[in-house]
């Protein structure tokens, strides 16, 4: 059972579309998160 699902996820910037229908589950322990310092990711996954 995933601690995070996101289905069809989509972003748009005025007319730009940004993501469009992206899904994706985290199950549990596999998020590393740091500090984010005005660049890079927000979260690492684990593999």
């Amino acid at each position: 059972m995933p601690v995070i699902e996101v289905t069809n996820l989509h972003k748009r910037y005025g007319e730009t579309v940004a993501v469009h229908d992206v899904s994706f589950e985290v199950a549990a322990g596999e998020i590393c998160s740091r500090r984010r310092v005005n660049r890079g990711p927000l979260l690492y996954t684990r593999r």
